[in-house]
């Protein structure tokens, strides 16, 4: 008997929720686009696509085995931003560095010579970085984005602050 009350409940309930949610009209298709989505995970790395903002999202954390390591996350990050270049006249990039460590010499002249300018001739104009507090990682960071032409560099301790800003360039947004 009580599996049968909690049933009738639980459908009370549905019901309840059903008439609180607003109705499509007529062509409204009920399929939603997720706002953020997994491109690409391993130990050192999250690529997402986040649609609010629009970005291409990268978290990093710790070190990158090794060089090639290093370049298959920012190649996954090119092909993530041509993808989202499909789908918006403006994509951003966040890289949320809070937790990275440094990385080699040789990634940095590639990040600043293959990978700036990728980004740069596709037509991103905004990077917001969510800095970490290791000093010295911080000062590559910095080094790695000194020299960009096209592309302004913004520099945060939030995700948020990062988001916000990001999100104050997408004139479709405001």
């Amino acid at each position: 008997m009580s599996g049968l009350i909690k049933e009738y409940s639980l459908d009370k309930l549905s019901l309840a929720q059903n008439r609180n949610q607003p109705r499509l009209s007529r062509g409204q298709s009920q399929h939603f686009m997720p706002a953020v989505t997994l491109y690409y995970q391993d130990e050192y790395a999250t690529l997402e696509l986040d649609e609010s903002v629009p970005c291409v999202k990268l978290k990093l954390n710790g070190m990158p085995r090794f060089s090639e390591h290093y370049q298959l996350v920012q190649t996954k990050r090119l092909e993530l931003m041509r993808e989202g270049m499909k789908r918006h006249k403006l994509l951003h990039m966040l890289t949320d560095s809070r937790t990275a460590g440094p990385v080699l010499e040789e990634d940095v002249k590639y990040f600043r010579e293959k990978v700036m300018v990728e980004m740069e001739t596709a037509g991103v104009r905004y990077l917001a970085i969510v800095m970490p507090t290791n000093v010295f990682t911080r000062m590559t960071i910095q080094d790695m984005t000194s020299n960009t032409n096209l592309i302004t560099v913004r520099y945060f301790d939030s995700i948020r602050e990062g988001r916000e800003w990001l999100r104050s360039k997408s004139p479709e947004l405001l």
